[in-house]
């Protein structure tokens, strides 16, 4: 099959409307997931339940401050752990942006 190298004014050869109307346009979607649903995913693993349990001992030993300070720092873990991580799920959108303006040609 002898594909056309010749653009068209319009920018897509017959060939790419073609495609563009029997798959759609070539985009990715964008599924990042909520920041809330990112956070309690911190609490999901063998380091989180230990530490949950710590404070669960240490409330059941009468010893709330020690329980408090362990909930405090589990739950700046997962605090700490969502932030780096916003601008880098963001990033793959720039990216689509990025592409839409190269294709963007003079007239």
């Amino acid at each position: 099959m002898q594909i056309s190298t010749e653009v068209p004014a319009t920018g897509l050869t017959k060939e790419a409307r073609r495609r563009l109307a029997e798959f759609g346009a070539n985009v990715v979607a964008d599924e990042t997931p909520a920041a809330w649903r990112i956070f309690l995913a911190k609490f999901s693993g063998p380091i989180p339940w230990m530490l949950g349990a710590a404070v669960v001992l240490q409330f059941g030993r009468g010893a709330p401050i020690e329980a408090a300070a362990i909930g405090g720092l589990l739950l700046f873990n997962a605090t700490l752990g969502i932030i780096p991580g916003r601008p880098r799920r963001r990033g793959a959108c720039g990216t689509q942006e990025a592409a839409r303006a190269d294709r963007v040609r003079p007239p």
